[in-house]
This record gives C-alpha cells, sequence and structure tokens, in this order.
C-alpha cells in the first residue's frame, strides 16, 4: 500500500499556471496531501495515510500531526531521468518513483506495484 502511494505522489499533475521546476530534487522537498490515486488508469479512494512528506535524504508516509510515519526510506532522485529510488530504511527492498510532473504546488508520480501502475497526484502543503 505504500508503494501504491509513492507511486501516486510521484504522479502529480501540475497547474498550466505553474511554473515547472524540470524536476529540480530541492523542489521535491516538502509535505505532500495525496489528492488522487489510480491504479491501472482507475481513479480509486486512497485509504492510506494522508500525507507524502520528502526531505533532503527520506520520505514517508504520514498522519495529519506527523507523529505515525509508514514506510520511511532513503533516496536518492536522478534530475535526468526525473526517478526517485527509494529503499526501506529498515530492509532491502527497492523502488522507484517516476516524477511525471513537478511545480511549485502539485506533483504527480508513478510507480509499480505487483503489476500495477500507481498515479499519485499531491497538492503542496508545506
Amino acid at each position: 500500500m505504500a508503494i501504491v502511494a509513492v507511486i501516486m505522489c510521484v504522479n502529480f499533475a501540475a497547474c498550466s499556471d505553474d511554473e515547472d521546476e524540470s524536476g529540480n530534487a530541492a523542489s521535491l522537498i516538502g509535505t505532500w496531501k495525496i489528492e488522487k490515486v489510480a491504479t491501472n488508469g482507475v481513479e480509486e479512494e486512497w485509504d492510506g495515510y494522508p500525507y507524502f512528506v520528502i526531505t533532503d535524504t527520506h520520505c514517508y508516509f504520514t498522519d495529519e500531526e506527523d507523529i505515525e510515519k509508514s514506510d520511511y526510506c532513503t533516496y536518492t532522485y536522478d534530475t535526468k531521468s526525473k526517478v526517485m529510488h527509494c529503499k526501506y530504511v529498515s530492509s532491502d527492498t527497492e523502488w522507484d518513483i517516476k516524477v511525471l510532473s513537478l511545480s511549485n504546488s502539485t506533483v504527480s508520480v508513478q510507480m509499480l506495484e505487483e503489476g500495477d501502475i500507481i498515479t499519485a497526484t499531491c497538492k503542496r502543503v508545506q
């Protein structure tokens, strides 16, 4: 489920009046509210933690108070391919999140989970 959330966050849709950051890693850093999630193109209700947090070295899902955390990972970001390569802190599990679009206020991401393509659209809250 966490992988789905990460994929969703990576598939954020940019608003036409926002300035495209062209995949700048620094512009990914922040707290993102998961607005929409789709599996294989079919929109679904998101039942995971509502926020995805990206720091300069880690990413994770969290609740409204940033107390409960899920899928705590380190990551690297390739600005050329616009891919976040994530690795769980507590295991060797790794996965990629493709940034489809990124602006100052929105991000759209995509990832694979058990053969499904998960797309997420998020809105910046911090």
